[in-house]
This record gives C-alpha cells, sequence and structure tokens, in this order.
C-alpha cells in the first residue's frame, strides 16, 4: 500500500472515531441543553441551592420578617414564658378577700371594731312616737353592752333612719345597723351639723326614722 492509501484510510478512520465520540456525547443520560438550571443544587440565578431563603438569609428557625430566632418569645421581644398578659405571674391570689387589720376607712382612721363596752352610743328619736329613744338605748345597752349614753330627740322629725359614726367607729355603727335591722346604706359618716342640740362626746349616733321605730 503506498501512501496516498494509507492516508485515506487514516482520514476515513478518524472520520469514523469522531462520529462515534460524538454520538457517545449526545446520549440519552446527558443533559437536555434547553435545562436552565444546572442539577447540582444551584438556584435558578446560579447560585447554591444550600437552604437559604430568597433574600440570602439561611432558614435556620427565625421567624419570618425580623430574623430573629423563634424561641418562644412574644411579639414584643418578652419571653412568652407566663400566662398573664401583662407578663406577670397568675397566682390567682385570693388578697381582695383578706381584711387587712390595718385597713383604714374613709376619713383615713383605723377601720377597726372596737369592744361594745367602749363604744359610746347616742339614740336620738326623729319621730313623734314618744319613748322610742329609750326603747332601743336599752335594747343596745342590755343585749349587746354598749355605753348608752342618755337618749335625746332630734332637732327636728327625720323621714328616714340613719346611724353616724365619728372617725375610727364606722364598723361599729355597721355592727348596731345589723343589730337594729337598719337598712347598711343609712350608716355615714357624722355631720358637721349632728341632728341633735348636744352629741354628748358620742362614737355612734342612732337616728331613729319612722322605718325603725313601726318595726319596734
Amino acid at each position: 500500500m503506498n501512501a496516498a492509501t494509507r492516508g485515506v484510510v487514516l482520514a476515513i478512520a478518524a472520520v469514523i472515531l469522531g462520529v462515534i465520540i460524538l454520538g457517545q456525547g449526545f446520549g440519552d443520560d446527558s443533559p437536555s441543553l434547553q435545562s436552565v438550571g444546572s442539577s447540582d443544587g444551584t438556584s435558578d440565578d446560579g447560585a447554591a441551592d444550600d437552604g437559604t431563603s430568597d433574600d440570602g438569609a439561611a432558614d435556620d428557625g427565625t421567624s419570618d420578617d425580623d430574623g430573629a430566632a423563634d424561641d418562644g418569645t412574644s411579639d414584643d421581644g418578652a419571653a412568652d414564658d407566663t400566662g398573664a398578659d401583662d407578663g406577670a405571674a397568675s397566682d390567682d391570689a385570693g388578697g381582695d378577700d383578706i381584711i387587712d387589720p390595718d385597713d383604714t376607712s374613709d376619713d383615713g382612721a383605723p377601720d377597726i371594731l372596737h369592744p361594745t363596752a367602749e363604744v359610746r352610743v347616742l339614740v336620738a328619736n326623729g319621730t313623734t312616737v314618744a319613748g322610742a329613744a329609750g326603747a332601743t338605748r336599752e335594747q343596745l345597752v342590755t343585749s349587746q353592752g354598749y355605753n348608752g349614753l342618755a337618749p335625746t330627740n332630734t332637732t327636728s322629725a327625720v323621714d328616714e333612719s340613719a346611724i353616724y359614726y365619728v372617725p375610727g367607729y364606722e364598723l361599729d355603727a355597721r355592727q348596731i345597723a345589723q343589730l337594729l335591722n337598719a337598712s347598711p346604706q343609712s350608716v355615714q359618716a357624722m355631720p358637721a351639723d349632728p341632728p341633735v342640740e348636744d352629741l354628748a362626746e358620742a362614737h355612734v349616733l342612732v337616728v331613729l326614722g319612722p322605718d325603725l321605730v313601726q318595726s319596734s
């Protein structure tokens, strides 16, 4: 075989080899030329898909808007570890139901219940029923042991009963109101101008109106 013939054979062999190589390169297992993104885990823009969110922040359990760790905190950043809305632990204490011995009445004096013998009570008749004040005084002194002052009359007739107290004797006045079946609303602080001529230094003034006299 001469040199010219050998050259033609080698050229044909090279062409055949090239066709085989090209055929293997465009087989079914090769990625499609129409694929936009690679299959190596990168995102559409060519960045590696490493678990980050769309804005580039790592998706590590943080909240959607501020990047702070979702660790159970409330919206204002305070730990959500209590049941109360204001963050204070709810202890359901019944403190409002406990009577504080240091409580004071509306007039600022200590609000305590005195022994009945130490409470000076003045009963004033505000009706036209004779002897009503004396009978009520006798009831308080005999059955309850109050220090009853001499009964008197009011300076003018009254429409309803009232039980007045000086500072520090509100509870005593309320107890007397219960004993006489008087309305709780009848218990009031002693007015600047009591409805009697002489208060006689009484701690509690019982003014009898038609409601109490009629029921006695």
